[in-house]
Formats: C-alpha cells, sequence, structure tokens
C-alpha cells in the first residue's frame, strides 16, 4: 500500500496497518497532542454519527478502539515514512489539472506504474487545512478551511476520480478530527480540528450523516490566499 500525504503545514506521512474495513473512503486523523480531547465513548458517538468511515491513529488507543467496537469503522495505525512531492503537472501524457490534489495523486500513481506496480493502492494519509492561525498565517482562515476540505469531500463523492484514473476515488484521510491544543509551532498546528473537544464543529462540510457537502465550486482549492500556503508539505 502507498501512502501520500498534503497538508498546508509540515506533516510527516504514514504507513498503515488495516484493522478492519468500510465502504467509506473518507477517513479522519485523529491526533493525541492534546489535554482536552473527549472521552472515547463520545468520540466513537460523534464518528459514528457521520459519514466518516475510517480512523487514522498516530499510536494504539485501546480505549478508543474498543468504544468503536461494532461500529463499522475501520481503524488504522500509522509508523512514520517519507513523502514526494510532485508538480501539479503531468508534462508526459499532457493531462489537464484542475487542483493540486489531483496532480499529487496521480503523479505518485505514475511513478509507481512506471515501475511496475500498477495493482498497488494509494491511500491520501494526511490532507487539510487550518480554520485560523498566526497574524501572518493569512490562509489559515475558517472560510479556506471550509472550501479545501468541503470541495475535497464532494471530490471524493462524485467519484469523478482524477485526470489519470477517472471514476475511481481513493480512501483519503482527513485532518483532523480535533485539534490538538498540545502542539508547539505556530497557532497553525493547532487549528486543523474538524470538531472541537466539546463535540461541536468548527464549520460545516457535510460529513453529518443524510447530509450532502455544501455547494462548491468544482476545484478543492481555496481563494484569495497567498501562493506559499497552496505548497506540499
Amino acid at each position: 500500500m502507498s501512502i501520500y500525504n498534503y497538508r498546508y503545514a509540515p506533516a510527516g506521512s504514514v504507513a498503515f496497518q488495516k484493522f478492519a474495513s468500510s465502504q467509506s473512503f473518507i477517513g479522519v486523523n485523529y491526533g493525541t497532542i492534546a489535554d482536552n480531547l473527549s472521552p472515547a465513548a463520545s468520540t466513537a458517538s460523534l464518528l459514528t454519527s457521520t459519514s466518516i468511515g475510517k480512523l487514522r491513529l498516530y499510536e494504539p488507543q485501546q480505549d478508543l478502539v474498543a468504544a468503536l467496537a461494532g461500529s463499522n469503522i475501520s481503524i488504522l495505525l500509522g509508523v512514520p515514512n517519507s513523502d514526494p512531492n510532485p508538480g501539479r503537472v503531468d508534462a508526459g501524457s499532457g493531462l489537464n489539472y484542475m487542483n493540486m490534489f489531483d496532480a499529487q495523486l496521480d503523479a505518485v500513481r505514475a511513478a509507481l506504474d512506471g515501475k511496475g506496480y500498477a495493482g498497488v493502492d494509494i491511500v491520501i494519509a494526511e490532507t487539510g487545512w487550518p480554520y485560523r492561525g498566526d497574524a501572518d498565517e493569512a490562509g489559515a482562515t475558517p472560510d479556506n478551511a471550509r472550501a479545501y476540505n468541503g470541495n475535497l469531500v464532494a471530490h471524493l463523492r462524485s467519484q469523478v476520480g482524477t485526470p489519470r484514473t477517472p471514476g475511481r476515488s481513493v480512501d483519503t484521510y482527513l485532518f483532523a478530527l480535533y485539534d490538538e491544543d498540545l502542539k508547539p509551532g505556530p497557532v497553525s498546528e493547532r487549528s486543523f480540528g474538524l470538531y472541537q473537544a466539546d463535540l461541536t464543529a468548527n464549520y460545516d462540510i457535510g460529513l453529518a450523516k443524510g447530509s450532502a457537502s455544501p455547494s462548491t465550486s468544482g476545484q478543492i482549492g481555496v481563494t484569495a490566499t497567498p501562493a506559499q500556503v497552496l505548497a506540499s508539505a
């Protein structure tokens, strides 16, 4: 299984061991660098109330695993790895890309195919956008976080795929379920959470069961942001 990481802020990608299966291809990362996370039972209740079908753990969380027993939510455990940094356009194929997400995904796919690994699946290990940041992090806003994550969810649900692999969605783990208030660094590092510790959403991207993704422009990118915030990790 090949893993790819794409975030607003730097982060390592991971390789996984799959413990359960699920039909959903939308997952979420569960970071634990915080001292105010909701109890495992509450987190399990939150997850089962959404269309999220996969949960990625950075380290074993036995209480959460137990709380999710019988929920049909996949749990994946991560270990450190490295990630590539492909460009937007596959010059060799001439394919046109409307967003960096598809371009990076297809670049990895092309590299695997070129090495004879056409049957190896790709998983997006981390992708997300912070909803707040320091004064010099102009792109870290609720509107941009909603635009990126909302458009991504809509893109995945459409199953339109990528220019290289049309009609094929890829398992994708949103970063992250909660804010991690103990993380060092800029404010953005503590502001990737889709939900607060009290289980309220920081912004709506249509994850609640039975809801549709908010109307989007058809692209994954955000608007009115400095060029540097669009760079991959």
